[in-house]
């Protein structure tokens, strides 16, 4: 099992939703949701995992932890959240390397 897909599994039946009836919101097979929930299959495209925070009516609380559990096996180990706030503010990028460099204490900054 994995992360991501004990939670999809966890989120999916909270929400009352077989898995068929997901798949077929989802517009995909219903074996690829069940590989995924399985571990079978690492996360899906950035879309689809939109379309399942969309259907699944995700909790600001738990959108963090989908998207930290949906990196697990992908090539970048950044999650998508992320990455894309990064890619679109470039002083975003600017200031990730800035705390690389110990230019800016991480401490500090969080406070």
């Amino acid at each position: 099992m994995s992360k991501f897909g004990d939670l999809i599994k966890e989120l999916r039946t909270n929400k009352g939703l077989s898995l068929r009836e997901f798949a077929r919101q989802l517009n995909i097979a219903p074996s690829y949701v069940s590989d995924i929930e399985r571990g079978k299959r690492n996360a899906p495209s950035k879309e689809l995992l939109e379309k399942m925070l969309s259907i699944l009516n995700v909790s600001e609380e738990k959108i963090y932890k989908f998207y930290d559990y949906a990196k697990e096996g992908k090539e970048t180990p950044i999650p998508e959240d992320v990455k894309n706030a990064i890619l679109e503010d470039e002083r975003l990028t600017v200031l990730c390397r800035k705390i690389k460099n110990n230019e800016i204490n991480i401490d500090d900054l969080l406070k």
